[in-house]
């Protein structure tokens, strides 16, 4: 997606409460004619600080040697993207966006992204927030809890544009209780009613429970959430082989090859990997989608894809398929080639073949 330039900077609320961070450095293989200076430029540290992390007395690195990456917070920069950036530290784009109270991939030059998950300790209950100089939306959206799209709805904000002394009401967002994974079908049920119920669409329960058809039996245990085995898009994560990623899904790993357009099994941390294959009507769901951003990518409204797929809300699962209109089109974004990029590489960062990108 296409970076706006614009000012929104992300600066921490010391005020607010007490933070701590969790998660654990970045870890870099120092790969051939890599330099000090060159990996700290990358991840926006000094070399000193990485001399520091792992007590090296010079600049001297090898091929293969492991160096720690303890940065918390990283600054964007012309030409990034969230996803380049999620990849460069070993985060997935979902938790990046949660980290930082993202509701889109858009970013702004200057702006500072976390890069470790906070945990608040000791905030009392308010109902309102007085905005403090250096404060953004964005920020004060996670000291909250609450998505930023529903701060904006909160206050009646068109933009993220806040001022010195303004009064934002916020409230703890609320937790809804764990939805229930499986329902044993009673006498007098039906399909559809269990749907609306539960949330679920009808071609997803369908889909869950090898249902061809709408007949159901009191008794009939029915599943109504796919586990994350099931899900249409893996992640990688560090350590992680083409092989284990295939046992993981029970998939072969040469068809896991195939629909990702890879010749061998070299894959990068962040990478998207497509778990099967579907007809270019068919849109499987992926961690961080949203009902209305599908809608949107391939030109339809959202009451369109609900009425294609018994949707009666905007609730969507990881792993489900979404019917699409046979004339649905995907509208791919731009991608700008940098110094080093090919096009194997930017394949795989976008979730596509080599052959699709040509």
């Amino acid at each position: 997606r296409r970076l706006c330039l614009g000012w929104c900077g992300l600066v921490c609320l010391l005020t607010l409460t007490w933070t701590t961070s969790v998660s654990a450095a970045t870890k870099h293989t120092v790969r051939r004619a890599e330099t000090l200076s060159g990996i700290a430029k990358r991840y926006g540290v000094s070399v000193a600080q990485l001399r520091t992390w792992n007590r090296l007395s010079g600049d001297a690195i090898q091929i293969g040697q492991q160096l720690t990456v303890d940065v918390t917070q990283y600054t964007v920069k012309s030409g990034d993207t969230l996803s380049e950036i999620a990849l460069r530290f070993g985060l997935t784009v979902d938790k990046l966006r949660r980290y930082n109270g993202l509701d889109s991939d858009v970013l702004i030059i200057g702006q500072k992204l976390r890069l470790k998950a906070t945990v608040t300790r000791n905030r009392p209950p308010t109902d309102s927030y007085k905005v403090r100089r250096g404060d953004t939306l964005s920020e004060i959206a996670v000291h909250h809890g609450l998505p930023l799209s529903e701060l904006r709805e909160l206050n009646d904000l068109s933009d993220d544009r806040i001022q010195i002394g303004q009064v934002l009401q916020v409230r703890a967002a609320q937790r809804p209780a764990e939805a229930p994974q499986t329902y044993t079908v009673k006498r007098g049920d039906n399909l559809s009613a269990i749907g609306a119920r539960f949330d679920v669409g009808l071609r997803m329960l369908r889909q869950l429970n090898g249902l061809t058809g709408d007949h159901i039996s009191p008794g009939q245990k029915l599943r109504l959430r796919p586990s994350a085995t099931e899900e249409g898009i893996h992640v990688v994560l560090a350590g992680q082989t083409l092989s284990q990623i295939a046992l993981l899904h029970d998939v072969e790993l040469s068809q896991l090859r195939q629909i990702n357009g890879l010749d061998g099994d070299l894959i990068r941390i962040g990478q998207k990997l497509r778990l099967r294959s579907t007809p270019t009507t068919v849109h499987v769901v992926e961690r961080g989608d949203a009902l209305w951003e599908i809608a949107r990518a391939y030109g339809m409204t959202v009451a369109r894809v609900r009425e294609l797929n018994d949707l009666s809300g905007s609730r969507i699962y990881p792993g489900q398929e979404l019917a699409l209109e046979a004339s649905a089109e995907r509208r791919f974004a731009d991608y700008t080639v940098r110094r080093g990029d090919n096009l194997s590489e930017i394949a795989q960062l976008h979730q596509m073949s080599v052959d699709e990108v040509r």
